[in-house]
């Protein structure tokens, strides 16, 4: 993995069935019962870290400040590469997460400038950074569509839920190491111009 594959967080709602006598526990603001599902996927569309299982009555930013991945980035015992060179530069450059800007930025977190009073070069970053981001998106829906149970309310609770998203997020790692381009035309792709 190069310096310029990135990696990125993301944070998904998987619905499910209203689990008895639950409450509002896991009731989402959207109006579905859900469990929180945050991940780190990496430039090669596979997941390298998840957390799954969180009731859904707390903001992504609340699971992400409690939870375990923020301890291992700020601990530094996450494990990520040291920094290197981007291709064509001898200047290394550290490995981050790219978040949205509801999320704290941190020198392993990147966001996007505020759009008060941004300047032409922060609005083109703001671009580059939400490309970045599209990565997030493709695999949520390679994952939904390779396995179908993701698409809809998954009729289990909580904790069967959280194995079956485990599930899917592992055999979507298998796919993607034995079969890399299988699930390419699945991708966002953007349309290349010459200017």
């Amino acid at each position: 993995m190069s310096g310029e594959e990135w990696h990125r967080n993301m944070v998904k709602d998987v619905a499910i069935r209203n689990p008895c006598r639950s409450g509002t526990l896991y009731y989402n603001y959207k109006g579905f019962f859900s469990i929180i599902f945050l991940a780190l996927v990496d430039a090669d569309y596979k997941f390298i870290w998840a957390d799954v299982g969180t009731q859904s009555f707390s903001s992504d930013v609340q699971i992400f400040n409690h939870g375990p991945l923020r301890n291992g980035l700020e601990n530094d015992t996450l494990g990520l590469p040291v920094p290197e060179p981007l291709p064509h530069d001898d200047r290394p450059i550290p490995y981050f997460l790219v978040g949205d800007d509801a999320f704290p930025l941190r020198s392993w977190m990147i966001k996007p400038y505020s759009n008060r009073n941004i300047t032409n070069k922060e609005r083109i970053f703001n671009y580059r950074l939400s490309k970045a981001r599209r990565v997030v998106e493709n695999i949520f829906g390679i994952l939904a569509q390779c396995w179908k149970c993701m698409l809809g309310t998954i009729q289990q609770d909580p904790d069967r839920a959280k194995i079956i998203a485990l599930t899917a997020i592992c055999l979507h790692n298998l796919m993607r190491l034995c079969h890399p381009g299988l699930q390419n035309n699945d991708l966002d792709q953007e349309d290349k111009f010459e200017a």
